[in-house]
C-alpha cells in the first residue's frame, strides 16, 4: 500500500511526500520451519537460536520526502533533494537451504555404491542382487530399494538455520542535487547521493570449533542430550550492512548543430564486510568476531572513477553515428592465505586473508609457505597480521561501442533503416576482479575469467552486427 502526492508551495518551490507500506505472508517459509532437522536438533538441547521461528516483517514503512527549487524563477537553475526508506526482501536461498533441511529426504546420504566400470574385482555389491555394482546390468536387474529417510541429519552435518529474529532487508538513501541550464540546449549537473544498506543477510557460523579444546561449541550439550551432533551451522541473519557514497557530475548537450552529448563522471565509493553489498553470505573470518576490522573493505562492485561519454552526429548522407566510450577504474579482489582453516576453527567460516608480515605489508606472497602452526605463531608474537578486506586491484575498464544508421524514404509513410553496431572496438579484454587472489597459487594476481554478465558491464570481445528495421 501506498500514498504519494506532490504539493507546489509557490511557483518555485513543489515538495514530493510518500509513505508505502510492504507486507510480507509466509517468505520465510515459516510454516515448515519447525521441520528443519537444524532446528530441531538446537531446540532439543535449548539453544537460544531455536527458541522460536522467524516470522514475517510487519512493520515495514517506507516514509520519502523530496523537494524541487527553482532557484532564479526562470528554470535555469534549479536545486533538489531528498530522503526515503526503502524495504527489500530476503534472498531466496535463505529459505531455500532452510527449508531443504525440513525434507528428511534431503541432505541424508542413505545408500553408497561406487565401481570404477566393469571388471572391478572391488567394487561394492548391489544389496538387491548380491553381484557387485561393476556387474550390474540396468534395465534386468532389480534396482536397489531406497532405505527409510532419517528423522535426523548424518553426524556432523552443515546445519542450516534462519535467525530467529531475522528481519527483511531495507535501505535509507539520500541525494542533493543542483541543475545549471547555462542555454537553450546545454545543462551541466551535479549530484550527492548516498545510501545506508541495514539488516542486510549474513551468515554467522554459531557451531565453530574451539581451538582451544578442538571441540565443536555445542559438542557436549548433543551429547548430553543424546542428539546426533552436527558439524558447523551457518544461521542466516539480517546483521549485515553496507555503504554506498557517490558525486555524480553531468553534461548533456541536446541535438543542436548536428550533434548531441551526454557526459557522467562518477566518483564513489562502496564499503561492506567480507566483499557482501546487497547481498548474502559473508561468513566472517573469525567466527568469535563477526564484525571483525579485517573483514571490512571495498565492496566487490567499488569503482572510484567512472566516465561515460556518449552521442549522436548527424553525419553527410543522412547517416547518424552514434559511440559510447566508458571507462572506469579497477574493481576490488580478495587476497586470501590459500590455507582451508588456519585457526582451527572448522568449515564454514569466511577464507583467511593473505597474512603478511609487519615488517614487510606489501610482499603479500611473503607468507605462502608457512604451515598453519607458523602463521599462527607470527600472529601471536606481533609479527605479522591479517590483510584487511578486498585489498587487492584488478583491472582498470575500457570500452568503445558506435552505431551507425541510415533511413531511407519510400513515399510518404515506408521507411528503411539500416544499421551498423559494433562492439568493443578496441578489442579490449575487461577481466575487471576476476583476478586469482590465493597466495599460494602460481598463478597469483593473474586473471581467471571476465566481469560476468551479471554485472552491470557485459564483457564482449570486438563483434559488429548488421540490421535493418522497415516502418510503414
Amino acid at each position: 500500500v501506498y500514498f504519494n502526492d506532490d504539493w507546489k508551495i509557490s511557483p518555485r518551490l513543489t515538495l514530493s511526500l510518500g509513505i508505502r507500506w510492504d507486507r510480507d505472508f509466509n517468505l520465510l517459509g515459516q510454516d515448515q520451519l519447525g521441520a528443519s532437522r537444524t532446528y530441531l536438533a538446537l531446540k532439543a538441547i535449548g539453544s537460544p537460536y531455536a527458541s522460536a521461528l522467524p516470522t514475517d516483517t510487519t512493520k515495514a514503512f517506507s516514509p520519502r520526502v523530496g523537494f524541487a527549487w527553482d532557484v532564479t524563477g526562470n528554470g535555469h537553475h534549479v536545486m533538489r533533494g531528498g530522503y526515503g526508506i526503502y524495504y527489500g526482501q530476503p534472498f531466496i536461498n535463505i529459505p531455500l537451504f532452510a527449508l531443504q533441511q525440513a525434507n528428511s529426504t534431503l541432505f541424508a546420504q542413505t545408500l553408497t555404491l561406487s565401481s570404477t566400470g566393469p571388471g572391478d574385482t572391488r567394487a561394492s555389491i548391489v544389496p538387491t542382487t548380491g553381484r557387485p555394482l561393476s556387474e550390474f546390468r540396468f534395465g534386468v536387474d532389480t534396482l536397489p530399494s531406497i532405505p527409510a529417510a532419517g528423522s535426523v541429519l548424518p553426524a556432523n552435518s552443515t546445519g542450516r538455520l534462519i535467525d530467529p529474529n531475522y528481519r527483511n532487508p531495507y535501505v535509507q538513501q539520500e541525494n542533493i542535487g543542483y541543475t545549471w541550464a547555462f542555454s537553450n540546449t546545454q545543462a551541466f549537473e551535479v549530484d550527492y547521493v548516498h545510501s545506508l544498506a541495514l539488516r542486510e543477510g549474513k551468515q554467522v557460523n554459531i557451531n565453530p570449533i574451539n581451538p582451544a579444546t578442538g571441540t565443536r561449541v555445542y559438542a557436549a550439550a548433543f551429547a548430553a542430550a543424546g542428539v546426533t551432533p552436527l558439524g558447523p551451522v551457518r544461521m542466516d541473519s539480517s546483521i549485515g550492512r553496507s555503504r554506498y557514497d557517490g558525486l555524480n557530475l553531468s553534461y548533456r548537450r541536446r541535438l543542436s548543430h548536428r550533434f548531441s552529448m551526454n557526459t557522467s563522471y562518477t566518483l564513489s565509493k562502496a564499503v561492506g564486510y567480507q566483499g557482501v553489498v546487497g547481498a548474502f553470505g559473508g561468513l566472517a573470518t573469525n567466527p568469535n568476531q563477526i564484525f571483525s576490522p579485517q573483514d571490512f573493505g571495498a565492496g566487490p562492485n567499488d569503482e572510484r572513477h567512472r566516465l561515460v561519454v556518449s552521442g549522436v552526429v548527424d553525419l553527410p548522407w543522412g547517416i547518424k553515428f552514434a559511440p559510447v566510450m566508458q571507462a572506469a577504474s579497477a574493481r576490488p579482489y580478495q587476497a586470501t592465505q590459500g590455507i582451508t582453516d588456519v585457526f582451527g576453527y572448522g568449515a564454514s567460516n569466511g577464507a583467511t586473508h593473505a597474512i603478511v608480515l609487519d615488517s614487510d605489508p606489501n610482499n603479500l606472497q611473503a607468507t605462502a609457505n608457512f604451515t598453519a602452526a607458523q602463521l599462527q605463531a607470527c600472529i601471536a608474537g606481533n609479527t605479522c597480521h591479517q590483510t584487511g578486506g578486498f585489498n587487492l586491484r584488478g583491472q582498470n575498464f575500457f570500452q568503445f561501442d558506435a552505431r551507425f544508421s541510415k533511413s531511407l524514404k519510400f513515399g510518404e509513410k515506408a521507411r528503411l533503416e539500416l544499421i551498423f553496431q559494433a562492439f568493443d572496438l578496441t578489442d579490449r579484454a575487461n577481466y575487471g576482479n576476476r583476478f586469482v587472489g590465493n597466495i599460494k597459487s602460481a598463478t597469483f594476481g593473474q586473471p581467471n575469467g571476465f566481469i560476468t554478465p551479471a554485472g552491470t558491464i557485459v564483457p564482449r570481445s570486438f563483434s559488429g552486427e548488421f540490421g535493418a528495421r522497415f516502418s510503414f
